[in-house]
């Protein structure tokens, strides 16, 4: 999930992200300069969190059946109490 994630990133939101911020503009008198460092930090930081962003339903999934199986086990212990009383 974390590689589709990152291709997901990488070959759709990438570019719409560069091209948005390349032809953004706030008045004229203020100019764009794209440096090579502020390319890089923008491109590894949205790749990164695209790829966490599709792990995020597998963390869910994994965190229900933690708490099912923790309901399961509270529930097998109060009928072993109620059985040993």
């Amino acid at each position: 999930m974390f590689f589709i994630g990152v291709l997901m990133g990488y070959f759709m939101v990438y570019p719409l992200t560069l091209r948005f911020l390349s032809t953004y503009q706030l008045s004229s008198e203020v100019e764009n300069i794209l440096s090579l460092n502020s390319y890089i930090d923008n491109f590894m930081m949205l790749i990164l969190c695209m790829g966490l962003a599709f792990e995020l339903p597998l963390v869910t999934w994994l965190l229900s059946l933690l708490e099912s199986s923790i309901s399961l086990s509270c529930a097998n212990i109060a009928v072993m109490q109620l059985s040993l009383s």
